[in-house]
């Protein structure tokens, strides 16, 4: 999914009527954050918003389906995270 661009993006979802879809949907990554930097959200917008949707699990990170976390490790970083607000 990381590899898609902004506009194959927003290309694939406003096509979405076309296959039978009411709508077409992209987990979030680092692409979404790349997008509110373009619109000129602030540096903590763009923070905050990275931190509430990774301690929420809604952040994809390409990396992180080859790995098997437990809830204590998610846990764990939960709270990491969660101290640096």
């Amino acid at each position: 999914m990381g590899e898609l661009s902004l506009a194959n993006r927003a290309t694939i979802a406003n096509m979405s009527p076309e296959y039978g879809a009411t709508m077409g949907f992209f987990p979030v990554d680092h692409v979404t954050l790349q997008y509110l930097k373009l619109t000129r959200r602030s540096d903590e917008t763009v923070r905050l918003s990275f931190l509430f949707l990774f301690v929420s699990l809604f952040f994809v990170l390409s990396y992180i389906w080859l790995m098997d976390f437990s809830y204590k490790f998610l846990t764990a970083i939960a709270k990491i995270i969660h101290r640096w607000l």
